[in-house]
C-alpha cells in the first residue's frame, strides 16, 4: 500500500488521511464528462480525542460506487480544493479533499499520521490576529494555493501562539507555506448547522525558510 506522500520541492498542495468512511456514496459532480462522488471521512484528533469529519471527492476508478464502505478504515491521498457554492444568492466557499489515490486499511495505525496537510500559497487577505477569552493567540489567514491548470484554491488556515504573531506581521501578495490538519467545526446561524473546515497548522515558513528537508521527514 502507498502510505506516503511522493514529496517534491514544487509541491503545493497536498493531503493524506487516515480514518472511517462514515456516509454513503453520493453523486457530486460532473467535470470535463468525468462523474465525482462524495462521501465523508471521520480522522481522530491527536491532542484532544475529538474527531473531524471531512468531506472527500473521487472518481468511481478509485472506488466501488455501487457499494456501501461505511465503518471501513481507509488511507486517502490527495489535494485539497475550493470552490464557491451559491446558494439563495449567496456565495459559499465549499472544501474538500480531492483524493488521486485510495486504499483500505487493517487499522489506522499511528495516530500522528492520520490528518496531514502542506500548503504553499501566497497570503491573498490581511491576517486577522486576536486573542480568545481562554487567552490563546490566533491568526486567521487565507492561503491562495496555485493549481497547475492556473486556476487557484482559496483555504482559510489557523496559526497558533508565537505563529500566530509571526503570521499577523504577513501582507497580502507574501509567500506562505503551512503544514498541519484539516479540523472541521460546526456553528448555527438563523437556526441553521452549518460545518465550517480550516488548517489548522502546526508548522509554518516564509520565503526565506527551507521547508523541503522538514516536511519529509514528517510525511
Amino acid at each position: 500500500m502507498k502510505d506516503s506522500f511522493s514529496f517534491n520541492s514544487g509541491a503545493t498542495n497536498m493531503v493524506k488521511l487516515k480514518g472511517k468512511i462514515v456516509s454513503d456514496i453520493i453523486y457530486d459532480h460532473n467535470y470535463s464528462g468525468v462523474h465525482f462522488y462524495k462521501l465523508m471521512v471521520s480522522t481522530e484528533r491527536l491532542t484532544d480525542g475529538k474527531s473531524d469529519t471531512i468531506p472527500v471527492k473521487l472518481t468511481e476508478n478509485l472506488i466501488d460506487i455501487s457499494s456501501s464502505h461505511i465503518e471501513r478504515t481507509v488511507c486517502v491521498l490527495g489535494q485539497y480544493h475550493s470552490f464557491n457554492r451559491y446558494e439563495k444568492g449567496k456565495s459559499r466557499l465549499q472544501l474538500s479533499v480531492y483524493a488521486s489515490y485510495i486504499d483500505f486499511m487493517e487499522d489506522l495505525g499511528d495516530k500522528s499520521y492520520r490528518n496531514q496537510v502542506f500548503l504553499n500559497g501566497f497570503i491573498c487577505k490581511p491576517p486577522v490576529y486576536r486573542i480568545t477569552p481562554k487567552g490563546c493567540e490566533i491568526t486567521d489567514i487565507l492561503l491562495a494555493v496555485n493549481r497547475r491548470s492556473g486556476k487557484s484554491d482559496y483555504i482559510p488556515c489557523l496559526c497558533w501562539g508565537k505563529d500566530a504573531r509571526h503570521a499577523a506581521s504577513y501582507k497580502v501578495g507574501d509567500k506562505f507555506a503551512t503544514f498541519g490538519r484539516i479540523e472541521s467545526r460546526e456553528y448555527y446561524k438563523n437556526d441553521f448547522v452549518f460545518t465550517a473546515y480550516e488548517v489548522s497548522s502546526v508548522l509554518t515558513w516564509d520565503k526565506d525558510k527551507m521547508y523541503t528537508p522538514v516536511i519529509e521527514q514528517l510525511i
